[in-house]
Protein backbone atom coordinates (compact mmCIF):
# COMPACT_ATOMS: atom_id res chain seq x y z
CA UNK A 1 0.00 0.00 0.00
CA UNK A 2 1.58 3.29 -0.59
CA UNK A 3 1.38 6.04 2.07
CA UNK A 4 0.54 8.89 2.01
CA UNK A 5 0.16 12.21 4.49
CA UNK A 6 -3.12 14.11 4.18
CA UNK A 7 -2.97 18.15 3.39
CA UNK A 8 -3.94 20.22 6.09
CA UNK A 9 -5.85 23.51 5.84
CA UNK A 10 -2.54 25.57 5.10
CA UNK A 11 -2.03 24.28 1.97
CA UNK A 12 -4.24 25.65 -0.05
CA UNK A 13 -2.09 27.18 -2.79
CA UNK A 14 -1.65 25.60 -6.34
CA UNK A 15 1.74 24.08 -4.58
CA UNK A 16 1.30 21.05 -2.79
CA UNK A 17 2.39 19.78 0.57
CA UNK A 18 5.99 18.14 -1.75
CA UNK A 19 6.58 21.27 -3.93
CA UNK A 20 7.05 22.88 -0.27
CA UNK A 21 9.02 19.90 1.28
CA UNK A 22 10.79 19.57 -2.01
CA UNK A 23 12.21 23.56 -2.39
CA UNK A 24 13.00 22.88 1.56
CA UNK A 25 14.54 19.48 0.45
CA UNK A 26 17.12 21.20 -2.48
CA UNK A 27 17.95 23.94 0.39
CA UNK A 28 19.10 21.71 2.34
CA UNK A 29 21.37 19.41 -0.38
CA UNK A 30 22.73 23.07 -1.10
CA UNK A 31 23.64 23.19 2.64
CA UNK A 32 24.34 20.01 2.87
CA UNK A 33 26.86 20.31 -0.19
CA UNK A 34 28.75 23.71 1.26
CA UNK A 35 28.63 21.89 4.75
CA UNK A 36 30.68 18.72 3.61
CA UNK A 37 33.21 20.95 1.56
CA UNK A 38 33.81 22.12 5.32
CA UNK A 39 33.79 18.73 6.57
CA UNK A 40 36.67 17.56 4.39
CA UNK A 41 38.32 20.13 5.26
CA UNK A 42 38.32 19.41 8.83
CA UNK A 43 38.85 15.97 8.67
CA UNK A 44 42.47 16.60 6.52
CA UNK A 45 43.00 18.84 9.13
CA UNK A 46 42.24 16.44 12.22
CA UNK A 47 44.54 13.54 10.21
CA UNK A 48 47.14 15.92 9.47
CA UNK A 49 47.13 16.67 13.21
CA UNK A 50 46.75 12.85 14.49
CA UNK A 51 50.25 12.05 12.26
CA UNK A 52 52.11 15.25 13.75
CA UNK A 53 50.86 14.13 17.01
CA UNK A 54 52.41 10.43 16.67
CA UNK A 55 55.87 11.96 15.28
CA UNK A 56 55.99 14.16 18.48
CA UNK A 57 55.40 11.21 20.58
CA UNK A 58 57.81 8.83 19.01
CA UNK A 59 60.74 11.85 18.97
CA UNK A 60 59.79 11.77 22.60
CA UNK A 61 59.77 8.12 23.43
CA UNK A 62 63.21 7.83 21.42
CA UNK A 63 65.25 11.08 22.69
CA UNK A 64 63.81 9.38 26.40
CA UNK A 65 65.15 5.86 25.37
CA UNK A 66 68.52 7.66 24.11
CA UNK A 67 69.05 10.21 27.68
CA UNK A 68 68.55 6.63 29.36
CA UNK A 69 71.24 5.24 27.56
CA UNK A 70 73.74 8.05 27.65
CA UNK A 71 73.21 7.97 31.20
CA UNK A 72 73.55 4.10 31.60
CA UNK A 73 76.80 4.95 29.46
CA UNK A 74 78.20 7.94 32.47
CA UNK A 75 78.03 5.43 34.85
CA UNK A 76 79.63 2.58 33.74
CA UNK A 77 82.35 4.88 32.44
CA UNK A 78 82.29 5.64 36.32
CA UNK A 79 82.85 2.29 36.85
CA UNK A 80 85.45 1.35 34.22
CA UNK A 81 87.57 4.51 36.16
CA UNK A 82 86.93 2.51 39.23
CA UNK A 83 87.73 -0.88 37.72
CA UNK A 84 91.49 0.55 36.32
CA UNK A 85 92.25 2.03 39.96
CA UNK A 86 91.78 -1.11 41.12
CA UNK A 87 93.83 -2.69 38.45
CA UNK A 88 96.75 0.10 39.03
CA UNK A 89 96.47 -0.97 42.48
CA UNK A 90 97.27 -4.75 41.97
CA UNK A 91 99.79 -4.04 39.96
CA UNK A 92 101.87 -2.04 42.52
CA UNK A 93 101.07 -4.64 44.74
CA UNK A 94 102.38 -7.76 42.71
CA UNK A 95 105.17 -5.88 42.48
CA UNK A 96 105.94 -6.24 45.69
CA UNK A 97 104.40 -9.19 46.73
CA UNK A 98 106.82 -11.35 48.90
CA UNK A 99 106.11 -15.06 47.80
CA UNK A 100 104.36 -17.20 44.95
CA UNK A 101 101.38 -17.55 46.55
CA UNK A 102 100.65 -13.92 47.46
CA UNK A 103 101.23 -12.75 43.99
CA UNK A 104 99.30 -15.65 42.69
CA UNK A 105 96.59 -13.86 44.74
CA UNK A 106 96.61 -10.62 43.20
CA UNK A 107 97.29 -11.73 40.02
CA UNK A 108 94.31 -14.08 39.91
CA UNK A 109 92.04 -10.89 41.52
CA UNK A 110 93.68 -8.35 38.19
CA UNK A 111 92.64 -11.15 35.66
CA UNK A 112 89.23 -11.22 37.53
CA UNK A 113 89.10 -7.23 37.47
CA UNK A 114 90.08 -7.49 33.83
CA UNK A 115 87.53 -9.57 32.82
CA UNK A 116 84.60 -7.04 35.06
CA UNK A 117 86.22 -4.38 32.89
CA UNK A 118 86.05 -5.84 28.80
CA UNK A 119 82.08 -6.61 30.06
CA UNK A 120 81.83 -2.98 30.82
CA UNK A 121 83.43 -1.81 27.79
CA UNK A 122 82.08 -4.20 25.41
CA UNK A 123 78.28 -2.44 27.21
CA UNK A 124 79.48 0.74 26.60
CA UNK A 125 80.33 0.00 23.05
CA UNK A 126 76.84 -1.47 22.47
CA UNK A 127 75.00 1.79 24.42
CA UNK A 128 77.52 3.80 22.31
CA UNK A 129 75.80 2.12 18.91
CA UNK A 130 72.29 2.47 20.10
CA UNK A 131 72.69 6.67 21.32
CA UNK A 132 74.05 6.87 17.54
CA UNK A 133 71.04 5.06 16.51
CA UNK A 134 68.73 6.86 18.63
CA UNK A 135 70.06 10.31 17.08
CA UNK A 136 69.28 8.68 13.65
CA UNK A 137 66.02 8.12 14.34
CA UNK A 138 65.71 11.35 15.96
CA UNK A 139 67.36 13.51 12.98
CA UNK A 140 64.81 11.77 10.71
CA UNK A 141 61.56 11.53 12.70
CA UNK A 142 62.40 15.88 12.96
CA UNK A 143 62.62 16.01 9.92
CA UNK A 144 58.96 14.48 8.93
CA UNK A 145 57.71 16.68 11.85
CA UNK A 146 58.99 19.90 9.56
CA UNK A 147 57.20 18.00 6.43
CA UNK A 148 54.14 17.35 9.00
CA UNK A 149 53.81 20.81 10.68
CA UNK A 150 53.75 22.81 6.52
CA UNK A 151 51.02 19.97 5.81
CA UNK A 152 48.99 21.60 9.28
CA UNK A 153 49.50 24.98 7.98
CA UNK A 154 48.39 24.24 4.71
CA UNK A 155 45.50 22.27 6.13
CA UNK A 156 44.86 24.76 8.56
CA UNK A 157 45.11 27.62 5.65
CA UNK A 158 42.55 25.98 3.37
CA UNK A 159 40.15 24.98 6.10
CA UNK A 160 40.07 28.75 7.23
CA UNK A 161 39.58 29.58 3.89
CA UNK A 162 37.08 27.24 2.55
CA UNK A 163 35.36 28.40 6.42
CA UNK A 164 35.69 32.17 4.32
CA UNK A 165 34.28 30.71 1.03
CA UNK A 166 30.97 29.45 1.99
CA UNK A 167 30.20 31.18 5.02
CA UNK A 168 28.14 34.13 3.51
CA UNK A 169 26.46 31.25 0.99
CA UNK A 170 25.73 29.17 4.20
CA UNK A 171 23.99 32.26 5.86
CA UNK A 172 21.93 33.09 2.63
CA UNK A 173 20.80 29.69 2.45
CA UNK A 174 19.98 28.96 6.29
CA UNK A 175 17.56 32.54 6.23
CA UNK A 176 15.93 30.85 2.52
CA UNK A 177 15.34 27.51 4.26
CA UNK A 178 13.75 29.31 7.57
CA UNK A 179 11.66 31.53 4.91
CA UNK A 180 10.49 28.29 3.02
CA UNK A 181 10.22 26.68 6.16
CA UNK A 182 7.32 28.94 7.32
CA UNK A 183 5.10 27.40 4.74
CA UNK A 184 4.95 24.00 5.87
CA UNK A 185 3.52 22.08 9.05
CA UNK A 186 6.02 21.32 12.21
CA UNK A 187 4.84 17.70 11.22
CA UNK A 188 6.05 17.49 7.64
CA UNK A 189 9.30 19.63 8.48
CA UNK A 190 9.63 16.27 11.29
CA UNK A 191 9.34 14.03 8.58
CA UNK A 192 11.56 15.40 5.89
CA UNK A 193 14.15 15.55 8.77
CA UNK A 194 13.58 12.49 9.94
CA UNK A 195 13.89 10.77 6.12
CA UNK A 196 17.32 13.00 5.32
CA UNK A 197 18.83 11.74 8.70
CA UNK A 198 18.05 8.25 7.67
CA UNK A 199 18.14 8.20 4.05
CA UNK A 200 20.55 11.23 3.43
CA UNK A 201 20.22 12.55 -0.63
CA UNK A 202 17.35 9.89 -0.91
CA UNK A 203 14.86 11.13 1.25
CA UNK A 204 12.95 12.89 -1.75
CA UNK A 205 13.15 10.91 -5.32
CA UNK A 206 11.48 11.76 -8.50
CA UNK A 207 9.53 9.29 -10.56
CA UNK A 208 11.33 7.48 -12.72
CA UNK A 209 9.94 6.84 -16.22
CA UNK A 210 9.73 2.54 -17.03
CA UNK A 211 6.69 2.46 -19.96
CA UNK A 212 4.88 6.27 -20.26
CA UNK A 213 2.81 4.38 -22.95
CA UNK A 214 1.56 2.02 -19.95
CA UNK A 215 1.94 4.31 -16.97
CA UNK A 216 4.68 2.05 -15.90
CA UNK A 217 6.79 4.85 -13.11
CA UNK A 218 9.44 3.18 -9.81
CA UNK A 219 10.98 5.31 -7.39
CA UNK A 220 14.42 6.73 -8.72
CA UNK A 221 16.04 6.24 -5.33
CA UNK A 222 15.40 2.10 -4.90
CA UNK A 223 14.02 1.70 -8.48
CA UNK A 224 10.80 -0.17 -7.20
CA UNK A 225 7.48 0.30 -9.11
CA UNK A 226 5.19 2.60 -7.76
CA UNK A 227 1.77 1.45 -7.91
CA UNK A 228 -1.01 3.63 -10.26
CA UNK A 229 -3.00 4.42 -7.05
CA UNK A 230 0.30 6.35 -5.38
CA UNK A 231 0.82 8.19 -9.06
CA UNK A 232 -2.80 9.07 -8.57
CA UNK A 233 -2.46 10.29 -5.00
CA UNK A 234 0.89 12.52 -6.68
CA UNK A 235 -1.14 13.80 -9.02
CA UNK A 236 -3.82 15.08 -6.31
CA UNK A 237 -1.06 16.62 -4.55
CA UNK A 238 -0.67 14.75 -1.61
CA UNK A 239 2.29 13.76 -0.17
CA UNK A 240 3.10 10.08 -1.32
CA UNK A 241 5.68 7.87 0.05
CA UNK A 242 8.03 4.88 -1.83
CA UNK A 243 6.20 1.46 0.09
CA UNK A 244 9.50 0.38 -0.40
CA UNK A 245 12.59 3.15 0.59
CA UNK A 246 9.52 5.30 2.31
CA UNK A 247 10.97 8.53 0.70
CA UNK A 248 8.90 11.01 -0.44
CA UNK A 249 7.76 10.89 -4.24
CA UNK A 250 7.47 13.65 -6.40
CA UNK A 251 7.30 14.21 -10.06
CA UNK A 252 8.09 17.38 -12.60
CA UNK A 253 5.81 18.92 -14.59
CA UNK A 254 7.81 18.19 -17.91
CA UNK A 255 6.89 14.55 -17.27
CA UNK A 256 3.60 14.48 -17.89
CA UNK A 257 2.79 11.32 -15.65
CA UNK A 258 -0.93 12.52 -15.53
CA UNK A 259 -0.84 11.62 -19.50
CA UNK A 260 -3.88 9.08 -20.72
CA UNK A 261 -2.85 5.47 -20.76
CA UNK A 262 -2.74 4.52 -23.77
CA UNK A 263 -4.65 1.60 -25.65
CA UNK A 264 -2.45 -0.78 -27.74
CA UNK A 265 -1.69 0.10 -31.18
CA UNK A 266 -2.69 3.86 -30.08
CA UNK A 267 -0.62 6.92 -30.68
CA UNK A 268 -0.61 10.18 -28.18
CA UNK A 269 -2.86 12.04 -31.13
CA UNK A 270 -5.40 9.77 -30.88
CA UNK A 271 -5.75 9.46 -27.32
Amino acid sequence: MPLAVGLPPMYTSTMSVTSHLRKVFEVDQAISGLTSRLQSADRFLAEQQRQLGELDAKVGAVEGESKKQKQLQAGSEKEVALLDAKLEQLREAMGTARTNKEYAVFLTELNTIKAQKDEKEKAQLEMMEKIEASGGQVTALQASQVERRGLVARADSERSARQAEIAGKLEELKAKRELLAKDIGAEHLKLLAELEHRLEENAMAKLYEIDRRNHEWACSSCMRAVPVQSISMILKGQLTRCSNCTCILFADEDQDVGAKKLKKGQTAEQA
